[in-house]
């Protein structure tokens, strides 16, 4: 009950396919929301700042 496990599909807008994923562990510390955050782009659709934009 304290912990969410976040999941979402990365969407290239251009083409409309997935090209990776953002995965967000969300934790209750008491007082505030405290999140960890990861991504995973395609090799091929890296360095164009779509990890940033998801994020």
């Amino acid at each position: 009950g304290s912990q969410w496990w976040l999941n979402w599909v990365v969407i290239e807008r251009d083409i409309g396919k997935p090209v990776g994923f953002v995965q967000a562990t969300v934790e209750d510390d008491g007082s505030n929301l405290v999140a960890d955050i990861a991504w995973v782009i395609s090799p091929d659709w890296q360095g164009r700042g779509i990890a940033s934009e998801a994020a």
